[in-house]
């Protein structure tokens, strides 16, 4: 198949899946109840959904980056994956290499999601699937990556979409080998600084219930909880409470706790960033072994036996409600 029966072939297929849809996103079962005498939109039902799910439990860019590593290249912040260069006007390949790419890409992503007859359909209609897999990453609106929000004007709050998919080919790989040194020595200083805060942390709440039990011995604050913690200081700063401390201990008192309150919150930044940090090392980790594995992640709903795969390529193209053309020269007016 040229690059130019591709591009006319994938016009037309994305025209029906925006027919389709509308204004809705993948969460909203747009192709759900289809069967298999539908090929046009049972196939995009049975990826969509494995799209999705795989998103939910590790992240897309992350399995696309595992299904080919070393024909795929990740952009720099880790969330778009390149397959295939595109053409300026859509998705569609632009050369006849790139849809070599793309449906060796697409192939070896169904081999490992999917088995038996899930699999089997979707190989024999590749070319639907090599296009519902184009235009569900690049479909304005449709699936988003990310939860970020914006503020807008006119529209209020809303969801930022971005391409999954990068258009053209990155000049360089992301994650060169120095990058993985330098944020081992990057974890291994915030970790040393953590331990410090800890112990500066403990320090002041052992300080502060000094002050507190010399005049009250039997208060007790609770460290479990800082909305606790809070609560039981304030009592002591409460002219009408049960453990009000007044004078040089009251300043002392609410000297130590502003010292408290600083350090609590530089643990909590502290163990946000390397949290962060393991998650990233961990993605880069799975992307490297994806290598080493070719077990599937999941399978698609089982086949209903009873419905026949459609034995030629005239099916591709057509909606149900359309007659079946008779050559692949009808597809392309």
């Amino acid at each position: 198949m040229t690059s130019q029966n591709m591009a006319k072939i994938y016009k037309k297929m994305a025209s029906s899946w925006d027919k389709k849809r509308g204004s809705r996103d993948c969460h909203s079962n747009v192709f759900n109840g289809t069967t298999q005498n539908e090929p046009l939109y049972h196939v995009a039902s049975m990826l969509e959904g494995v799209f999705c799910y795989v998103h939910v439990q590790t992240g897309i860019a992350t399995v696309l980056a595992c299904v080919e590593p070393e024909h795929t290249m990740t952009s720099s912040n880790a969330r778009g994956v390149w397959i295939y260069d595109m053409r300026p006007s859509d998705a569609a390949p632009r050369t006849q290499q790139d849809e070599v790419r793309l449906n060796r890409f697409v192939s070896s992503f169904i081999h490992k999601h999917f088995v038996g007859a899930a699999q089997r359909y979707l190989l024999d209609h590749i070319a639907i699937s090599m296009c519902f897999f184009a235009w569900f990453f690049t479909a304005p609106d449709y699936f988003y990556a990310t939860k970020e929000m914006r503020q807008t004007t006119r529209r209020g709050i809303e969801k930022i979409w971005t391409e999954t998919l990068l258009r053209k080919q990155p000049k360089t790989m992301t994650m060169p080998p120095t990058t993985k040194m330098s944020k081992s020595r990057g974890d291994m200083h915030q970790s040393t600084l953590l331990a410090k805060m800890e112990d500066e942390k403990r320090a002041l709440q052992t300080k502060i219930e000094t002050v507190v039990n010399c005049e009250y011995p039997s208060h007790i604050i609770d460290w479990s909880d800082e909305r606790l913690v809070h609560l039981n200081v304030s009592e002591c700063f409460d002219m009408n409470g049960v453990c009000y401390i007044s004078g040089k201990k009251s300043k002392k008192l609410n000297s130590l706790y502003q010292d408290y309150q600083k350090i609590v919150v530089k643990v909590t930044r502290t163990k946000a960033g390397i949290t962060r940090a393991e998650n990233e090392q961990r993605s880069v980790n799975l992307v490297s072994s994806c290598k080493q594995t070719q077990e599937p992640v999941t399978v698609a709903e089982p086949m209903e036996p009873e419905d026949e795969v459609p034995e030629s390529w005239e099916d591709l193209m057509v909606e149900p409600e359309d007659e079946v053309p008779e050559s692949w020269e009808d597809l392309m007016v």
